[in-house]
């Protein structure tokens, strides 16, 4: 009982004044440290409501030297009184003093007093066992009403409470600190029990429990309530209180207004509840805790570091949280701050913020989406972000591993872990290289500066790799976040992705799965995995490296380097990108959408559409070059190469090879050398073929170009446009309205069926019609023949006719020197102006020299002849005979001679005819033997004679006119 600090009667619940009041707030031997001016300090605190006359301190103490002993007493209002200092009594002490001081007259004795003793210098020692200090002063009302273990046998025995009020004022205090059981002391009114023994109490103000578990119960106005020993409850009521747990593991609640909570010794709890206000609260020794949970409606700022403790918003504080290590938050968004020590932060409900310590933490999260704070100097903390979506925040210098998969955190290497569980979210403020590994759930992973690796887990994530060089491993369905100048950072996705901004590298993962990789507008490095992947590169000057699949690459905007490897894989460029393919490597294929020549390696080339007529160029393999629908030039070079225009007038050359090329839609040209294979749809433009060797249109192409060594073209049924080259070329149109156009060479047109036109150039041409057909041939260029199978006049500038065919014909000249040869049947043939040459056939021809001096040769058959004007020459070489006598019509003696083949006209000598071998006259017959040539005047008949009178019979080989006065001059033998 002595430790109430009382003076007091013998009776086991009486009431008395008091005129001292003793405190003995030291029982055990402590060392005061050497030459530590601030001492220490031993504090106590005395109840009631006694005015202060004097006060004595006794304290027992040993020292060594005296003289740097000082000690000072310190009342609760303030006021200090120096009790000793620097005596120099003595060398060394060891005993009991008793100080006596009135500095504290007039002040009300309740309230904590403090005795502080220093060793002030020196090396010396000093040390106390028993500090006692007394209160004397006036009487009060100031009841005591004292309970032992002796109450419950006198419960009931007249004069012994069960019921206590007090009526006469003051401030009153129940004390059973002299009972070992659990007392329930209730100071509201309510039934209480003491010893055992029910009891209730009114108008009473303080109470003191004793040695057992007791509850103690304050009342509506202002109590001081004391647990002492044993594991109490104690709950404040209304009013403003002063709870002291004393000994034990104690539970403090103030209960409404602020209250003052002191724990003493042992682990104390600490509850603030719905409608209370904020309490100070002094944990005293033990490790203590901090309950809010039991507030519903206001959050709280707790920071156990600077003691203090605050509703949100401010409400009256901060108030006092002192030696406290555990905090349970309220059900709102609190703030919570840890201090240097072990502790245990507890958001509970809300959306609560825990910030660590330097101690070693447990960080509990509880409900709601938390905020979970490492700072940097911290020890090592164990977090649990409890449910809802909680965030962990680390400052720190190191490079971590952060597996929320594991639940774990740790320094890497892996040299130690600890708790990181319940966490969706991880916040790394510091530069190291971290490691994070993210949960099922929707993390947000943000590593801050530093080289950091942030792998996703299975859920939608949002990862921030901040400053350095990071990588970030994807499953899809997360938000990468990289700002500009952060660094050279990498992504490796397990599914297609398109790469956020300001991220260079992309690595395609997922072995055997086919993605798509798309860069951005940096100069991206995009690598593919062994499926078929379509990489795009977007802008910038990027680097994409395919496996082993069939990929599409697609560098965009840019110069990009493509490297496909193995498989069959496409390129797409804008012509400024390099594109590199291995040996072997599969048949690969370039998309173009400007002009592009395949380099070593790459087998096919398609040209894409954007508007322009670009061109494509093959290399030494066998390629497959595809346009686009403008107007392109396809060039297989070496190799056996397919080449397919599509729509557009395309012009394709083939190469070296056997190529085959196909123009598509448009109007195309085609350059063969022969080998290849054109195929051309029906209806699909006017087509030409350029060829370096003879060649022969095919199904449904129009022209025809000869170049180099080529001499023949050969058209189709359409209607073709054949052209020759410096050759000596044969050109022959077949069926259709065709056009036909020499070179320079001497060359053959055949017009063939249709309505054709035929061109000459500048060397002697040959044209073939059959009478249909169009002939062009300029003023001196060469002399030319036409070879017609129907009637025929010769147009400007064509020299020479012949006719062909099997029926007779009709065939006419032109202004120039003709030369008109009929066929075997009866022909007519008319030279017009110009001295022409005219040879009759087989048949029985008409032969009319036109204008000019001309050479008439019947040929073959009983044909007629006439010179008409000029000098004109009549040929016989052809074999004599009854059917072979032509008619001379118009001859005219001073002009025109008549030219006899002395290989017909066996005998005669070359030159002139001699005037002896000439005879005109009546009979038609000779004369003497040297006559040859017989004119017989009155029929016009002529005649060859071999042997003149001798024994040969005359041969008539032509007719005149009668009466002519022909002579051996108009006679020629060639």
């Amino acid at each position: 009982l002595a430790e109430t600090w009382l003076l007091t009667g013998t009776s086991a619940a009486t009431t008395t004044t008091q005129a001292s009041l003793s405190l003995d707030i030291l029982n055990s031997t402590v060392t005061i440290p050497d030459g530590n001016l601030t001492g220490t300090s031993f504090t106590g605190a005395f109840g009631g409501n006694t005015v202060v006359e004097r006060m004595t301190v006794q304290v027992t103490f040993a020292t060594t030297f005296l003289a740097d002993v000082a000690m000072y007493l310190i009342s609760p209002d303030g006021t200090v009184s120096e009790l000793i200092r620097s005596n120099a009594g003595g060398a060394d002490f060891n005993g009991s003093w008793t100080f006596e001081t009135q500095a504290f007259r007039g002040e009300d004795l309740s309230g904590t007093w403090t005795v502080r003793i220093v060793d002030q210098a020196g090396v010396d020692t000093l040390t106390v066992s028993d500090i006692v200090i007394t209160g004397y002063g006036a009487s009060t009302t100031d009841d005591r009403y004292i309970f032992t273990n002796e109450y419950s046998n006198y419960a009931g025995v007249s004069g012994h409470l069960t019921a206590i009020t007090d009526s006469n004022g003051g401030t009153d205090t129940v004390n059973a600190a002299a009972v070992s059981s659990a007392s329930n002391i209730r100071l509201d009114g309510g039934s209480g029990v003491i010893d055992g023994v029910s009891v209730t109490f009114s108008g009473i103000e303080n109470a003191i429990g004793g040695d057992g578990a007791d509850t103690i119960t304050g009342s509506s106005g202002n109590n001081q309530l004391f647990g002492m020993r044993g594991a109490d409850q104690i709950f404040g009521g209304s009013g403003t209180d002063t709870l002291t747990g004393g000994t034990g593991n104690d539970t403090l609640n103030g209960g409404l207004f602020h209250d003052f909570a002191y724990g003493g010794d042992g682990d104390d709890w600490f509850l603030i509840t719905a409608n209370d206000f904020a309490d100070s609260v002094y944990g005293g020794t033990g490790h203590n805790t901090l309950d809010l949970s039991g507030v519903l409606t206001y959050g709280f700022t707790v920071n156990l570091a600077t003691a203090t403790y605050d509703f949100i918003p401010g409400i009256g504080g901060p108030y006092v949280v002192q030696d406290v290590q555990d905090v349970i938050g309220s059900n709102q968004d609190d703030v919570i701050t840890g201090n240097s020590v072990a502790n245990v932060l507890n958001g509970g409900g809300g959306n609560d913020t825990l910030n660590a310590g330097a101690g070693v933490d447990t960080v509990l999260g509880g409900e709601g989406d938390d905020l979970l704070i490492y700072s940097y100097g911290d020890a090592f903390d164990h977090f649990n972000g409890g449910n809802g979506t909680d965030t962990a925040s680390f400052d720190w210098a190191m490079s971590i591993v952060y597996d929320l998969v594991s639940g774990f955190y740790s320094e890497a290497p892996l040299s130690y872990t600890r708790d990181l569980i319940g966490i969706e979210n991880v916040l790394s403020l510091g530069a190291g290289n971290d490691t994070m590994i993210g949960s099922a759930d929707n993390n947000l992973l943000d590593g801050g500066a530093g080289n950091d690796s942030i792998s996703s887990g299975g859920g939608n994530d949002t990862m921030i790799g901040g400053t350095g060089d990071d990588i970030y491993v994807t499953d899809g369905g997360d938000t990468i976040t990289e700002l500009a100048g952060e660094g050279i950072d990498r992504v490796r996705s397990q599914v297609s992705i398109v790469l956020a901004a300001n991220i260079e590298y992309l690595d395609l993962l997922g072995g055997f799965s086919a993605l798509n990789g798309t860069g951005n507008n940096l100069d991206n490095r995009i690598t593919g995995n062994a499926a078929n992947n379509r990489i795009l590169g977007a802008a910038g000057n990027d680097t994409i490296i395919a496996g082993n699949g069939n990929d599409t690459l697609n560098g965009g905007a840019g110069v990009d380097s493509l490297s496909g490897g193995a498989g069959n894989d496409v390129y797409v460029t804008d012509g400024l990108d390099t594109i590199t393919e291995a040996f072997n490597a599969g048949t690969d294929t370039v998309m173009s959408t400007v002009s592009f020549g395949l380099t070593a390696n790459l087998e096919n080339l398609q040209l894409l559409d954007g508007g322009s007529a670009v061109n494509g160029t093959g290399n030494a393999f066998d390629n497959v070059i595809t346009g686009n629908s403008a107007n392109n030039m396809l060039n297989g070079a070496a190799g056996n190469d397919t080449l397919n225009g599509a729509a557009g007038n395309d012009t394709l050359y083939g190469g070296a090879g056997a190529d085959v090329m196909s123009g598509g839609a448009g109007n195309d040209t085609y350059n063969t050398d022969g080998l290849d294979t054109i195929t051309e749809a029906f209806n699909a433009g006017n087509d030409t073929v350029v060829s370096s060797v003879s060649f022969s249109l095919g199904a449904n192409l129009e022209n025809l170009q000869l170049v180099g060594a080529a001499t023949n073209g050969n058209g189709n049924a359409l209607d073709n446009r054949l052209v020759g080259n410096t050759n000596a070329n044969r050109l022959n149109s077949g069926a259709g309205n065709d056009v036909l156009v020499s070179g320079a060479g001497a060359d053959t047109l055949i017009g063939g069926a249709g309505n054709d036109t035929m061109i000459g150039g500048t060397d002697d041409d040959n044209y073939q019609t059959d009478g249909l057909d169009s002939i062009v041939e300029a003023l001196n260029e060469g002399t030319d023949t036409v070879t017609s199978t129907a009637d025929y006049t010769l147009a400007a500038n064509l020299e020479n006719l012949v006719l062909d065919g099997v029926t007779a014909l009709v065939g006419t000249g032109n202004g120039l020197n003709n030369r008109l040869t009929g066929n075997t049947f009866n022909n007519t043939l008319s030279g017009a102006a110009g001295n022409d040459t005219i040879l009759g056939g087989s048949g029985d021809d008409t032969l009319n020299g036109g204008a000019g001096d001309d050479l008439l040769n019947g040929g073959l058959g009983a044909d007629q002849m006439n010179g008409h004007a000029g000098v004109d020459y009549f040929v016989f070489n052809t074999a004599l005979g009854a059917g072979n006598v032509d008619t001379i019509v118009g001859f005219v003696v001073a002009d025109d001679r008549i030219h006899i083949d002395n290989a017909v006209f066996v005998g005669l000598a070359a030159g002139v005819l001699s005037a002896a071998g000439f005879k005109a006259n009546l009979s038609g017959l000779a004369t003497d033997a040297s006559d040859r040539i017989i004119y017989e005047t009155d029929t016009g008949n002529i005649y060859f004679d071999s042997d003149g009178t001798g024994a040969a019979s005359r041969v008539q080989f032509a007719s005149v006119a009668t009466n002519l006065a022909l002579t051996n001059l108009d006679f020629f033998v060639i």
